[in-house]
């Protein structure tokens, strides 16, 4: 079995309501296809929903989970531009 596989391959592995961690610092070593596959599946099948979303730094790309109904809790060590997430 591979393991590689595709940014929306990886994104389909997450389920409503679970905890999602990521890192990075800006958009500096942050996965943003991820997050990117992960808004447009969210848009496109209305999951997964009620996720909780933990980061540490000021991460960059929170705006891809902006979207009503699918963040249930979000918890950042600085939220920095990520306004629209309050």
């Amino acid at each position: 079995m591979s393991k590689l596989m595709t940014a929306r391959e990886a994104v389909n592995q997450i389920k409503d309501g679970d905890f999602i961690a990521s890192s990075g610092f800006q958009l500096i070593t942050v996965a943003e296809e991820l997050l990117v596959e992960l808004e447009k599946r969210f848009d496109e099948t209305g999951s997964p929903k009620a996720l909780t979303i933990t980061h540490t730094a000021g991460q960059a790309g929170m705006i891809h989970y902006a979207k009503e109904g699918m963040i249930k809790r979000y918890i950042a060590g600085h939220f920095g531009g990520n306004r629209m997430m309050i």
